[in-house]
């Protein structure tokens, strides 16, 4: 937060395109560490913050887009503008905004220290409205005269769109220093993010959907929250948790997320999941190369012949294999024969599956790793640990596409595999 007072901070001054011509850098502080003093002032608890976060979240679609917007005084729709966004606040947060914000309410708006839910850019999906609070935690970390600053973290249920939806369907105006939404598609001009964020274009990373359809996905943010020392929620200010800080237009592009993560949809991978995909490896890690020659030349085919090699090795069932989708089931670096590498082994509980951070609520997505001992064309023993990245949907698989592979010395691989102690999966157990 920029009033911080007690943090040790060293600013620097550099340039970065996506924040504006200047940006100060912040170097993370020291904790604050509360002395006795401390823990005797007023102060609100826990379940006020949720209470307001959850009010603070429930802006529509059209709500964001309208508070975000900001006129300048000399034009002509500034004072209806300003009256409309004073409404709005005051409707939905005036009861936690201490007196000091309200009077400066009344007269401006309050941009800088009351930065509210915009529209962010997170991979390949832009968050819409819908925001479901499901877990919150406050930390303080500067206690002023009449005020204490607390960094909140709050994680989300966050409905979203691809970014090809939103690009379809919105586009920047100078005049209001935000996105809106496009009435003439013919005459707009489309946003152009390319060389902004990495785009993979492809439904590994985000599903392909109609317009006005919607997927979830789980993000955490931050805030910097300055509240009164008074039992009572009281706030001065709260400002987005970013180490570069960005002002004005800058700020609110999508592209500006420092103060968002994203988390793996799922805290746990069921055990059909998890069932489905060790079966699966371990059979894949116990062909040969010619199987894995073989399936590459079946994608250049058809679904059909895709099937029937998959089906040599009793994995037909486990995929989704029709015509839109049988050429990326695998991608073509799947092989697990790199390099000279001619024979694998791999022993039952040393298959890892954990959920992805590019998992959302319709796409469950998955890395899978494994403890592998590999012989070598020169008679070599060697031993590495190789990671996948799987996607399911309805409990088959839609893809493999391989992530990397590390060497391992003998001592690591069996410190691998006492890690990986539990029961393997019997072949029926997904069915």
């Amino acid at each position: 937060m920029k009033r911080i007072k007690c943090m040790s901070l060293f600013m620097i001054l550099i340039c970065i395109s996506g924040c504006g011509k200047y940006e100060t850098l912040l170097v993370t502080p020291t904790p604050l560490i509360e002395n006795q003093a401390c823990t005797l002032i007023d102060k609100p608890d826990k379940s006020q913050f949720e209470k307001f976060f959850k009010q603070y979240f429930s802006f529509t679609e059209d709500e964001i887009l309208e508070l975000n917007k900001t006129y300048k005084q000399n034009q002509s729709q500034y004072a209806s503008h300003l009256k409309n966004y004073q409404k709005i606040i005051k409707e939905r947060l005036g009861s936690y905004l201490a007196k000091e914000a309200l009077v400066k309410l009344e007269q401006q708006y309050l941009k800088e220290k009351l930065q509210l839910p915009r529209k962010v850019l997170i991979d390949e999906y832009v968050t819409c409205d819908n925001s479901q609070v499901i877990d919150l935690e406050t930390k303080p970390i500067d206690y002023k005269e009449e005020s204490i600053v607390y960094e909140v973290s709050i994680t989300l249920l966050q409905d979203v769109e691809p970014i090809a939806l939103f690009l379809e369907n919105y586009t920047w105006k100078d005049e209001v220093e935000y996105y809106v939404k496009i009435q003439d598609k013919a005459n707009n001009r489309r946003l152009d993010l390319e060389k902004e964020y990495p785009s993979k274009n492809d439904y590994t990373y985000a599903r392909n959907m109609e317009k006005g359809e919607r997927d979830q996905i789980k993000i955490r943010q931050k805030y910097w929250v300055e509240v009164l020392q008074i039992k009572a929620l009281q706030i001065k200010s709260i400002e987005e948790a970013n180490v570069l800080l960005c002002e004005g237009k800058s700020r609110v592009n999508i592209i500006n997320m420092q103060h968002a993560k994203r988390l793996p949809y799922y805290d746990q991978v069921s055990s059909k999941e998890e069932g489905r995909l060790k079966r699966v490896f371990t059979k894949l890690m116990k062909v040969d190369k010619t199987f894995f020659n073989k399936l590459c030349d079946a994608q250049k085919v058809d679904e059909h012949i895709c099937y029937d090699v998959l089906s040599e090795i009793g994995l037909e069932n486990d995929f989704i294999i029709d015509q839109q989708t049988y050429k990326k089931i695998f991608m073509s670096e799947v092989s697990p024969y790199k390099d000279n590498i001619v024979k694998l082994e791999i022993m039952p509980g040393a298959i890892c599956v954990m959920s992805s951070r590019y998992s959302t609520k319709m796409q469950p997505r998955f890395v899978t790793s494994m403890s592998i001992k590999a012989l070598l064309s020169n008679n070599e023993i060697v031993y590495y640990n190789y990671k996948y990245f799987v996607g399911m949907d309805d409990g088959n698989i839609e893809f493999i596409t391989f992530m990397n592979m590390e060497l391992l010395t003998e001592e690591e691989y069996n410190e691998k595999l006492n890690e990986n102690k539990y029961l393997y999966p019997s072949e029926n157990e997904d069915n």
